[in-house]
Protein backbone atom coordinates (compact mmCIF):
# COMPACT_ATOMS: atom_id res chain seq x y z
CA UNK A 1 0.00 0.00 0.00
CA UNK A 2 1.04 3.62 -0.51
CA UNK A 3 2.46 5.63 2.37
CA UNK A 4 0.97 8.91 1.07
CA UNK A 5 -2.62 9.76 0.13
CA UNK A 6 -3.89 8.32 -3.16
CA UNK A 7 -4.29 10.94 -5.91
CA UNK A 8 -5.52 8.76 -8.77
CA UNK A 9 -6.26 5.24 -9.94
CA UNK A 10 -6.70 3.67 -13.35
CA UNK A 11 -7.95 0.27 -14.51
CA UNK A 12 -6.80 -1.44 -17.71
CA UNK A 13 -9.39 -2.01 -20.42
CA UNK A 14 -9.44 -5.78 -19.92
CA UNK A 15 -9.55 -5.40 -16.13
CA UNK A 16 -6.42 -7.46 -15.44
CA UNK A 17 -4.20 -4.55 -14.31
CA UNK A 18 -4.60 -1.40 -12.27
CA UNK A 19 -2.39 1.58 -11.50
CA UNK A 20 -2.35 3.87 -8.50
CA UNK A 21 -0.68 7.23 -7.93
CA UNK A 22 -0.03 8.93 -4.62
CA UNK A 23 0.41 12.66 -4.03
CA UNK A 24 4.20 12.29 -3.78
CA UNK A 25 4.39 10.88 -7.31
CA UNK A 26 4.77 7.17 -6.62
CA UNK A 27 3.10 5.05 -9.31
CA UNK A 28 2.35 1.39 -8.67
CA UNK A 29 1.08 -1.15 -11.17
CA UNK A 30 -0.97 -4.03 -9.83
CA UNK A 31 -1.68 -7.45 -11.34
CA UNK A 32 -5.30 -8.04 -10.36
CA UNK A 33 -5.21 -11.71 -11.36
CA UNK A 34 -2.54 -12.48 -8.75
CA UNK A 35 -3.34 -9.59 -6.37
CA UNK A 36 0.31 -8.52 -6.45
CA UNK A 37 2.33 -5.41 -7.17
CA UNK A 38 3.90 -5.64 -10.62
CA UNK A 39 5.90 -2.39 -10.72
CA UNK A 40 6.75 0.59 -8.53
CA UNK A 41 8.30 3.83 -9.81
CA UNK A 42 8.36 7.48 -8.85
CA UNK A 43 7.49 10.41 -11.11
CA UNK A 44 8.19 12.79 -8.23
CA UNK A 45 11.29 14.14 -9.96
CA UNK A 46 9.20 15.79 -12.68
CA UNK A 47 6.03 16.42 -10.65
CA UNK A 48 6.65 16.52 -6.91
CA UNK A 49 2.96 17.06 -6.06
CA UNK A 50 0.84 14.75 -8.22
CA UNK A 51 -2.93 14.82 -8.58
CA UNK A 52 -4.11 13.00 -11.76
CA UNK A 53 -3.22 9.82 -13.62
CA UNK A 54 -4.08 8.35 -17.01
CA UNK A 55 -2.27 5.16 -18.06
CA UNK A 56 -2.54 2.04 -20.17
CA UNK A 57 -1.36 0.11 -17.06
CA UNK A 58 1.43 -1.43 -19.12
CA UNK A 59 3.94 0.94 -20.66
CA UNK A 60 3.07 4.63 -20.14
CA UNK A 61 1.49 7.00 -17.66
CA UNK A 62 0.43 10.62 -18.03
CA UNK A 63 0.65 12.35 -14.65
CA UNK A 64 -0.36 15.91 -13.83
CA UNK A 65 0.21 18.00 -10.76
CA UNK A 66 2.15 20.99 -9.52
CA UNK A 67 5.79 21.92 -9.38
CA UNK A 68 6.99 24.58 -6.93
CA UNK A 69 9.15 26.19 -9.60
CA UNK A 70 6.73 26.22 -12.52
CA UNK A 71 3.12 25.82 -11.33
CA UNK A 72 0.97 23.26 -13.11
CA UNK A 73 2.78 20.54 -15.06
CA UNK A 74 2.16 17.31 -16.99
CA UNK A 75 4.63 14.44 -17.37
CA UNK A 76 4.58 11.50 -19.78
CA UNK A 77 6.32 8.63 -17.97
CA UNK A 78 7.84 5.55 -19.61
CA UNK A 79 6.82 2.84 -17.11
CA UNK A 80 8.98 0.10 -18.62
CA UNK A 81 12.10 2.29 -18.76
CA UNK A 82 11.10 4.00 -15.48
CA UNK A 83 12.01 7.42 -16.86
CA UNK A 84 10.46 10.69 -17.95
CA UNK A 85 9.71 10.65 -21.68
CA UNK A 86 8.47 14.23 -21.91
CA UNK A 87 7.07 16.95 -19.67
CA UNK A 88 5.19 20.20 -20.11
CA UNK A 89 4.56 23.17 -17.86
CA UNK A 90 1.35 25.11 -18.27
CA UNK A 91 2.01 28.80 -18.79
CA UNK A 92 0.13 31.24 -16.63
CA UNK A 93 -0.54 28.86 -13.74
CA UNK A 94 0.68 29.39 -10.21
CA UNK A 95 1.99 27.02 -7.59
CA UNK A 96 -0.96 25.25 -6.03
CA UNK A 97 -3.00 25.12 -9.27
CA UNK A 98 -4.66 21.71 -9.41
CA UNK A 99 -5.34 19.96 -12.69
CA UNK A 100 -7.95 17.38 -13.49
CA UNK A 101 -9.01 15.38 -16.49
CA UNK A 102 -12.44 16.21 -17.85
CA UNK A 103 -14.63 15.81 -20.91
CA UNK A 104 -14.53 18.47 -23.58
CA UNK A 105 -17.54 19.67 -25.54
CA UNK A 106 -16.86 17.14 -28.30
CA UNK A 107 -16.41 14.26 -25.82
CA UNK A 108 -12.59 14.34 -25.89
CA UNK A 109 -10.52 14.06 -22.71
CA UNK A 110 -9.02 17.40 -21.70
CA UNK A 111 -6.80 18.67 -18.93
CA UNK A 112 -8.34 21.60 -17.07
CA UNK A 113 -7.05 23.84 -14.28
Amino acid sequence: SHEASIAGVSLSVEGARAASLDIRGEVRLWDLRTNSEALRTSVGRCIPRSCCLITDCTSWALVSGTSPSSGAAVCLWDLLGQREAMSWTLEGTEEGTWLQWGRGENGSTELVA
